[in-house]
């Protein structure tokens, strides 16, 4: 797990502490949407893309409530997006 993007998502979640089993769960459930997500888009940046970033932030805020089947149904445009990003980058 990435600890920089661990730290951008803590702090945009409004995280300003943890203990090491809220920070095991966060990179629990950033690793699980990354393989979500990637799966529409595998050579997305998710340090550097702030549209890759968001919608990790937002699986991550949704799974921490057990709604990640919302997630899908809420971002599905936004996932359709991030899938032509992707394939529209892997074309050039």
């Amino acid at each position: 797990m990435d600890e920089y993007l661990l730290g951008l998502i803590k702090t945009d979640l409004g995280y300003k502490w943890c203990d090491d089993a809220t920070n095991e769960k966060l990179k629990h459930l950033i690793a699980e949407g990354l393989a979500y997500l990637k799966k529409y888009s595998p050579s997305a940046d998710f340090q550097s893309d702030e549209f890759s970033r968001s919608l990790l932030k937002n699986y991550v805020l949704y799974a921490l409530s057990n709604a990640t089947d919302d997630f899908k149904v809420n971002y599905k445009d936004e996932i359709l997006l991030f899938s032509d990003l992707g394939r529209a980058s892997d074309v050039s």
